[in-house]
């Protein structure tokens, strides 16, 4: 699975959301504040329940982008 959304088709979000999360050290709260989406969106995507918006996929690959920076 790539680390970026949109490079490749994601097949399984709630996992590529968790991974994401977690490879990066973040709570569920602390990735719904930096995409501006309730804590329960993003509970909702590691369920399985939904998957992210085209624009919030966009989103998750730029905020990738920029912790990648960071790090």
């Amino acid at each position: 699975m790539s680390n970026h959304p949109n490079r490749s088709i994601v097949r399984d979000w709630p996992e590529y959301v968790k991974r994401f999360r977690e490879r990066h050290g973040l709570s569920q709260v602390q990735l719904a504040d930096k995409l501006k989406v309730d804590e329960t969106t993003v509970q909702r995507w590691e369920a399985g329940e939904r998957n992210p918006a085209p624009y919030l996929k966009r989103a998750l690959r730029d905020l990738a982008r920029e912790l990648e920076m960071t790090n």
